[in-house]
């Protein structure tokens, strides 16, 4: 297994976690998201970031860039993971028992 696919797993288990009632409370205290999850979700994000390689790829043939992407989205990766748990954060952060946080929201709209 390389290093994507078990982050792109961990990223994958964290988020399937944080959509189970019994486990939020690990994930959002005092209506806010945790500073531990924000952190987390922050590194996610700067993990699953284009690669030079990929820039380079992109400006040469956006194309290709987005063939290659379709084909790894098949296999479940760390771009795609992390996506996921951004989505399962916000979500967490505006259900009725957490309202949104301002660092949880402003991290999202800096990606």
């Amino acid at each position: 297994m390389d290093l994507g696919t078990f982050v792109a797993t961990i990223l994958d288990f964290i988020a399937q976690a944080a959509r189970r009632k019994t486990v939020r409370s690990l994930f959002a205290e005092h209506n806010k998201p945790t500073p531990g999850l924000v952190e987390f979700l922050r590194q996610a994000m700067d993990f699953s970031k284009m690669t030079t390689d990929d820039e380079d790829t992109w400006a040469s043939d956006p194309n290709a860039f987005v063939a290659d992407e379709d084909d790894e989205m098949v296999s479940q990766n760390v771009r795609s993971a992390a996506l996921d748990m951004a989505i399962v954060c916000l979500a967490l952060s505006s259900s009725p028992h957490c309202s949104p946080s301002s660092s949880l929201v402003s991290l999202s709209l800096s990606y």
